[in-house]
Order: structure tokens, then sequence, then C-alpha cells
């Protein structure tokens, strides 16, 4: 139940925020941002390299202070609440790099489970190895050893691997070839299976293919929010932003 004389959650609403302003220092770079996911929704961010969207990611996970605006997770406000006190509620978080170079993949893996007990995320783990088989073969290697393609395939199974209930990734096509992310795509599709709900950060428009909901970010700025569909039609928009004939 909401705290009194706070808002009830809407129906179904996972994480909201509201009139979002941050930035660095002096330095805005986001202003009156709105942003919502539902339980099991899928949800991409997209917009221009310095649009915003690795800030807006930050601010929603607690890594970077706000200036002004709100965040609830499941209708509470969660706007001062640490990082990790955010991420024991059920968040996963895959960054750009998405993994620890210097640690091997089992040990990638079970830092993604860190918040579980030693029962479970054993458990996880193996099933991890049986989803993934080739996380199984390459365990003992470090996961700097991988390709660009492989690292992003731990990533994903890190975050995985602690039952998150929203997965936030930023940027998971981020120096990958066209065969590289299309394999992230296949793997990333084994969630849309899971009731996790996504929301990622991106600037290539195939992982629209991932969602059900399109953010688009201009300048810090809201510029669209609908459906996949709604984006793709509206022609004006994905000409100027994305190249789309």
């Amino acid at each position: 139940m909401a705290a009194a004389g706070a808002p009830e959650a809407a129906a179904g609403v996972l994480l909201e925020l509201r009139g979002i302003g941050a930035g660095y220092g002096s330095m805005q770079v986001l202003w009156d941002i709105d942003l919502s996911v539902g339980e099991g929704e899928h949800v991409v961010i997209l917009g221009a390299n310095g649009a915003g969207k690795s800030t807006l990611l930050r601010v929603a996970l607690g890594l970077l202070p706000l200036m002004r605006g709100t965040i609830r997770l499941r209708g509470e406000d969660v706007s001062g609440l640490r990082t990790d006190r955010r991420v024991a509620q059920g968040i996963g978080f895959m960054t750009e790099v998405g993994v620890f170079p210097e640690l091997s993949v089992r040990e990638n893996l079970l830092l993604g489970a860190y918040r579980l007990g030693r029962r479970q995320a054993q458990a996880n783990l193996e099933r991890t190895y049986e989803g993934f088989p080739l996380l199984a073969k390459f365990r003992s290697r470090s996961a700097g050893s991988l390709s660009g393609g492989q690292r992003k395939l731990v990533g994903v199974a890190k975050v995985l691997m602690g039952d998150p209930s929203l997965i936030v990734m930023d940027e998971p096509s981020s120096g990958l070839s066209p065969v590289a992310v299309q394999e992230v795509l296949d793997v990333l599709r084994r969630i849309e299976r899971s009731d996790a709900a996504l929301l990622i950060a991106e600037q290539n428009t195939a992982f629209l293919d991932l969602a059900q909901r399109a953010v688009v970010i201009e300048g810090g700025r809201n510029r669209f929010d609908g459906t996949v569909a709604q984006l793709r039609d509206d022609a004006a928009l994905t000409r100027a932003y994305f190249g789309i004939e």
C-alpha cells in the first residue's frame, strides 16, 4: 500500500519516472522527462549519442542524483534510495561493457546473483549453463579474452542470474558487428518468454523488434512516447532521427 498522502501506483506500472531533471554538476542534461515501464513490458529508449539515454538510466538506478522529479518503483517513491536498495527490489542492470573483463565467466555470472542465497545462485548457474552451452564451455576463461559478442552474451546471462523483474540495458549493441548484434538480439528474445520487464537504451532500431513501446529522446527531452507501430507510422520522425524511409 502506498504511504499516506502518496498517489497510488497506476495498475500494472513497475517503474515510473516523472518530471525528471538531471545532469552532471552544473550541466543539466535531462529536462522534464517522463517514462514508465509496465509489469512485463518491453520498452526501448531511442536517441542519438548525447541525447541523454544513458543519463536517464543512471538516474533510474540511483547512480546519478535527481535535480528534480520523482521515481517510483511499484508505486513506492525511491527517488532517494541507494542503488543497491533498488537492485534488491528486483532491478538488473547491464552496462555497455556488460562484464568485468579480469574475472572468469563463472565469476561474472555469480556476481549477477550476489543478492541471492548460495543455493539459489548455484541453481541459477546450472540453469544458465544449460541455456547457454557456450558459457559452460568458457566458464573458466576470463571474460576479457572473449569476443565482443560473447562478452555481451555473458553480460545478458549475468543479469538474468539475479532473477530480476526489470532488466535495464545500456546500449547492448555498442561496439558490435552486425552479426554480433543479431546474436545479442537472439539471446534477448529469450526474455520475451519470461515475465521480466525490459528497458533498453539504444541507437540501433533493430531493437524495436523486442519492444511493445518506444520512447525517443532528443536533447534531453521527450520527443515521442508510444507503441512501436505508432513510431514506425510516423514517417517524419523515423526519417529525421533514424534514416528510415
